[in-house]
């Protein structure tokens, strides 16, 4: 059929590398990154093809990850080392190309110039016809049960160069590394290896010639028969015999009967993704739209959200490690986060985490902050080592503890919060007079706390504050079904709380990632005085910018109908936002980040505004120089 020789082609080479770059991003189980692989096969790859031409080659150990779906059933996939990902390439791009003309045109995945779409297609077709009666066969664990002595049997009758045949026995019964066992693979062909839907296109081929034998109206996509007949009673006894057929030798497959059925009509059944509708004069074939509901452009449909190299993840699903990187995957998709580009985890439901993930995390440095569906901070996760110094610490610590110092400093946040509070009853006052009354209490409130004398004073006077503050939020807000009437926590009770809550949370989240970035302890604060909670610093600085950044989104958002009360559940005695609210929020807050304003003579976004307040801060704490919070105008 074809010669070692021409696996080794330089043209199959070449195809395969060009084909392998695609993803040079990607690392494989030898920890080989696929863009060093092509400098790598120049000094290597000569003497890796006289192995191979000598039967001497041995692929490398291939390492196998559960991944855990999100109902808990655990799947493995495998990865394979760099070279290995090349060989097997070069393997099947030649055996595709040889077998393509034996397999018969009722089979349609894993094929060259067909695909779901041809298909469907064909399915269209068929009903077009008036076979309308359809019988869908699914084989559970199709690629693990494959038997190696069938399968090897069929390749000799195809392959008769030893070389190739050698080659190919050897990934079939590759060496699996699981945790710390390494075995012999034994039975089925892995999931992850090029070859694979190749050899089973090559398992199934008698199979779809006893079909086509016997006349049968079917379509096969990989472990997914489709059956079609005029009559029922017909297609029913089909059905058994084919089920009957592939549980017996030689194939001993077994029939996923949950997922298995005879339906009289296509309307009943998805095929491939897709709905068969029969109207007047023609088939109306729709992709299912139950699948993979996109709400914004740029949400993936697994609802993971990249904002530079963070990520936003807000349905439940599950994380698992895969290879060197992670997978998020839920009933909706999935998604791959490369942790080499990845530099903070949101999560804002409940997830499950595999084995490992954590030691993936840990080792990459990638913060992870999880935040429960009701949007209160559950906790995070940093590596021990991060951001640590113990100079600045040292600096930290007696700031604090100088009563004077650590009283001038809390003095600036908390004037620099009330001033932005200020800004924004002024920014309203322009349409509406009933202003007037809280902002002269704030003017009142900031000359007070420049004449306080304790920290504790000053906190006192941040309240009634807020209290006047939050008065006039009904004033701001248009729409009737929006009502604040005081702030409730733990749980909101209201709509306008929950978004506090949620968009406080955000803010949090985001201070302490720029904390995290510098050398400062985020747990010593200075107007919340430092107790066994996690973090106090990201607070200080998240009051001067709730009233800037959180509540004017609250109000935009309400004004702008871009929230509505259909976005919040009722739950455990409190309000909170669904996740359809969560996204709607977050798409906003970043749009707000990158939002342009003036700094002196240069235009900044409100993103490195706070980055820059952060490191403000802490060359203030060690070198003395002057630092001023934020205030808006």
């Amino acid at each position: 059929m074809f010669s070692i020789e021409d696996v080794l082609a330089e043209t199959n080479i070449a195809e395969a590398m060009a084909h392998l770059m695609q993803k040079k991003e990607s690392i494989c189980a030898d920890g080989m990154r696929i863009a060093d692989l092509e400098e790598y096969w120049k000094l290597n790859g000569e003497e890796i093809c006289a192995q191979i031409r000598e039967r001497k080659y041995v692929p490398d150990i291939c390492k196998n990850y559960d991944i855990v779906s999100r109902n808990g059933k655990k799947r493995t996939i495998s990865s394979l080392g760099a070279v290995d990902r090349l060989i097997s390439r070069m393997l099947a791009q030649i055996l595709q190309e040889k077998i393509e003309p034996t397999l018969t045109e009722c089979a349609f995945a894993y094929r060259q110039n067909k695909g779901v779409l041809d298909a469907v297609e064909k399915v269209k077709t068929i009903y077009e016809q008036g076979f309308t009666c359809v019988a869908s066969i699914d084989i559970r664990t199709f690629f693990d049960i494959i038997s190696h002595d069938l399968l090897l049997h069929k390749l000799q009758r195809l392959i008769h160069d030893q070389a190739v045949m050698t080659l190919l026995e050897r990934y079939i019964n590759c060496r699996i590394q699981t945790e710390d066992e390494i075995e012999e693979k034994t039975k089925g062909i892995i999931q992850g290896n090029p070859i694979s839907p190749v050899l089973s296109n090559i398992y199934m081929m008698d199979f779809d010639l006893w079909m086509n034998v016997h006349s049968l109206i079917w379509i096969r996509y990989a472990d997914n028969i489709y059956l079609f007949s005029n009559n029922h009673k017909e297609l029913a006894r089909q059905y058994s015999s084919v089920c009957s057929k592939l549980r017996e030798d030689p194939w001993k497959l077994i029939v996923n009967y949950d997922k298995s059925g005879i339906f009289d009509d296509f309307a009943k059944l998805t095929i491939l993704g897709y709905n068969f509708t029969r109207r007047s004069g023609y088939i109306d074939v729709r992709k299912n739209s139950n699948k993979r509901r996109k709400i914004y452009y740029n949400w993936h449909p697994c609802r993971v959200q990249k904002i530079k190299n963070e990520y936003h993840i807000v349905s439940e699903g599950v994380l698992n490690r895969q290879d060197y990187s992670l997978l998020f995957e839920n009933t909706d998709g999935k998604h791959h986060l490369p942790v080499e580009a990845t530099r903070q985890l949101n999560v804002y439901n409940n997830i499950t985490l595999s084995s490992g993930v954590l030691q993936t995390i840990h080792d990459h440095h990638i913060r992870l902050v999880l935040v429960d569906r009701f949007g209160n901070l559950t906790g995070h996760f940093v590596a021990d080592e991060y951001g640590h110094s113990g100079v600045t610490t040292l600096k930290q610590c007696e700031l604090y503890l100088d009563s004077n110092r650590r009283m001038e400093l809390a003095r600036k946040l908390e004037i620099a919060e009330v001033h932005n509070m200020r800004a924004n009853l002024r920014y309203y006052r322009k349409k509406n007079a009933e202003m007037e009354s809280p902002i002269a209490f704030l003017n009142d409130v900031i000359k007070a706390m420049s004449e306080s004398g304790t920290v504790e004073q000053l906190m006192l006077l941040e309240a009634r504050a807020k209290q006047k503050y939050y008065s006039a939020f009904n004033i701001i807000l248009k729409e009737k079904a929006f009502t604040f009437n005081q702030r409730t926590r733990r749980p909101p009770k209201d709509p306008i709380n929950a978004l506090m809550s949620f968009g406080n949370v955000i803010l949090y989240n985001l201070l302490l990632e720029f904390i995290w970035q510098s050398s400062l302890d985020p747990r010593i604060g200075i107007v919340h005085s430092t107790t066994n909670r996690s973090a106090s610093l990201n607070l200080d600085f998240a009051d001067v910018y709730k009233p800037i950044l959180v509540d004017r989104l609250i109000f935009s958002l309400v004004n702008c109908h871009q929230i509505h009360r259909d976005d919040f559940v009722n739950r455990d005695g409190g309000v909170y936002l669904s996740d359809h609210g969560k996204r709607t929020v977050i798409e906003a807050w970043e749009e707000k980040l990158e939002t342009k304003l003036k700094r002196g003579d240069k235009e900044t976004s409100y993103r490195n505004l706070i980055r820059s307040e952060i490191n403000g801060f802490e060359k203030a704490l060690l070198y003395g120089k002057k630092f001023s919070p934020y205030k808006y105008y």
